[in-house]
């Protein structure tokens, strides 16, 4: 069998890119900042419950860009700076993939899907709460009243 020869990769300037994307981010943020202020003022719960879904996703996403621009970045040898460290990106770039997945899946039917969206959160927050309290509530420790305290059954729409 012949052996082929593997040329090295191309060297990828990321300056290119960079300065672009993070001027993209910075003004989604800031244009949704404004979107919300505007729901807020004017009272649209559903604008301000959509708008704020999406801030929060500009800012996870932008967080985790520059995380990972961090931890790629030669540009200095601090000793804070470890190379085990890019051992974070597999699980850093699948949750951006998630975010985008998700985000493109609510689009098609946005105020329907990001209510589901919201209900699947507050319902996968109350069962890891309650199923690995459940000795502590059975026991009496766990009272209503207390800040983390989920009833046993929420009613949910008929839709979910």
């Amino acid at each position: 069998m012949a052996e082929q020869k593997v040329s090295p990769p191309e060297e990828f300037d990321a300056r290119i890119v960079q300065a672009p994307l993070q001027g993209l981010l910075r003004n989604i943020d800031s244009e949704l900042v404004r979107r919300l202020r505007r729901a807020v003022t004017s009272r649209d719960s559903e604008a301000e419950r959509s708008v704020s879904l999406f801030l929060t996703m500009i800012r996870l996403t932008k967080n985790c860009y520059e995380a990972v621009s961090f931890i790629c970045s030669d540009s200095d040898d601090s000793p804070k700076r470890k190379r085990e460290f890019v051992l974070i990106l597999p699980p850093t770039n699948r949750q951006l993939l998630d975010l985008l997945f998700t985000l493109v899946f609510m689009l098609d039917d946005f105020p329907t899907r990001t209510v589901a969206y919201e209900l699947g959160g507050y319902r996968q927050a109350r069962e890891d709460h309650t199923v690995p309290n459940r000795r502590s509530a059975d026991a009496g420790t766990h009272q209503p009243g207390d800040p983390f305290h989920f009833p046993r059954r929420l009613p949910l729409p008929a839709s979910l």
